[in-house]
């Protein structure tokens, strides 16, 4: 993963605890502010016993949850200190839901490393001001 910001870096604004794709959402637009990205990008967002933020990491080079083993999703945990993670897809581009398939595939991935012990929390797409949760849509479907 690339691109490590600190927590001093951060906005001040930040949810203090992450509840759901609420705040995972909230806090990919405060760390992008009004700028759009020109790439797509991937955070990680590493969160503590009490769902507080310890640690992220931006990628732009992988962009997507889909592929991610279990093995590299635990290791990101490791490597920012993690309790669990949440996921941020960055699209950039005309808005679209993302498709079921995007929603199951997510699903089995945080089911297979939950089986491992960590939880992942939810991957939240995102394209300008808008967003959806992988896992809200996967339990639509």
């Amino acid at each position: 993963m690339a691109s490590r910001k600190s927590h001093d870096a951060l906005p001040a604004r930040l949810p203090r605890r992450f509840r759901g794709a609420d705040d995972i959402a909230r806090f990919v637009r405060l760390c992008l502010g009004e700028r759009a990205l020109e790439a797509p990008a991937l955070f990680v967002i590493a969160l503590d016993h009490e769902s507080q933020l310890a640690g992220m990491a931006l990628n732009s080079v992988r962009v997507s949850h889909a592929g991610l083993s279990v093995s590299e999703v635990l290791d990101l945990a490791d490597e920012l200190d993690g309790d669990s993670l949440a996921l941020a897809e960055v699209r950039v581009g005309e808005p679209r839901v993302p498709d079921l398939a995007e929603a199951h595939e997510f699903l089995i991935l945080a089911e297979h490393c939950l089986d491992d012990g960590l939880r992942l929390m939810d991957c939240v797409v995102t394209v300008d001001h808008r967003w959806w949760s992988l896992r809200e849509l996967s339990d639509c479907g």
